[in-house]
């Protein structure tokens, strides 16, 4: 299907200037994929002298034209990057969340802005930070992730997978941190939190403790039964064995 349109519609196809400055931003706010591709990369090789045309953008009243002007504002010289960097304290949940990944896709130092945006009210944001990470070492990754860790309700389902896909390559090392550093060397005093992240992060570190925490009949039936899930979801020889011994 090419079009759905009444009978003797008659198309109209704007003219597309990408010359002026004002040609570039009209291209940048069409609703064709395609034509605000073009505007994007002609403003974004103008660079500074797109910086006013686009940084009016940001107040324009749809929001889906000021989040494309976001995306360009690294790319437009120092005030640019300067805005963008201030973004990231906007009142504007969905303004911090596309300024934090156009830091990240232009390529700009990420882990200081990580470290802020990790403790950020949205839950939004700090699954984007958790998410980050995942190109980082443990030792860098750690400390961002101890703190979306520490806002996880126990709950959302994207949350822990977040915490899970940012920590690909690292979930032992991670494991071993978060419980060392939220104070859950006691197996039996695991909060849901923690108990779902282990789940998430599926790694032999956690091992001893899911075995404790199966045999303790001091915690509920549904805690040591969400124990042994968690053991079975950990792609390591130890766990089908002692899933075998406890059984």
């Amino acid at each position: 299907i090419y079009r759905i349109a009444p009978k003797n519609f008659a198309p109209s196809i704007p003219e597309l200037n990408l010359e002026s400055i004002e040609g570039k931003i009209k291209a940048l706010s069409s609703p064709n994929p395609n034509v605000r591709f073009l505007g994007f990369q002609a403003l974004r090789k103008s660079g500074a002298k797109a910086y006013a045309a686009v940084a009016d953008l940001l107040s324009h009243r749809n929001p889906y034209i000021a989040a494309r002007a976001i995306w360009l504002l690294p790319y437009i010289g120092e005030k640019g990057l300067k805005d963008l960097q201030e973004l990231l304290d906007s009142k504007n949940p969905s303004f911090r969340l596309v300024a934090f990944r156009s830091l990240r896709r232009s390529g700009q130092e990420l882990l200081p802005y990580a470290k802020k945006m990790a403790q950020d009210s949205s839950v939004g944001v700090r699954r984007d930070v958790a998410l980050s990470m995942r190109a980082f070492s443990a030792e860098q990754a750690n400390p961002i992730l101890l703190e979306v860790a520490k806002r996880y309700d126990g709950q959302d389902k994207n949350y822990v997978e977040s915490i899970g896909l940012g920590a690909g390559g690292k979930e032992g090392e991670l494991w071993i941190y978060l419980r060392d550093n939220l104070g859950f060397q006691n197996s039996t005093k695991w909060d849901q939190a923690f108990a779902r992240i282990t789940w998430r992060l599926g790694t032999k570190e956690a091992l001893t403790d899911l075995i404790l925490r199966v045999k303790n009949e001091k915690l509920t039936m549904e805690e040591r039964l969400f124990a042994i899930e968690s053991i079975a979801f950990i792609d390591h020889p130890l766990a089908p064995d002692a899933l075998f011994a406890l059984g």
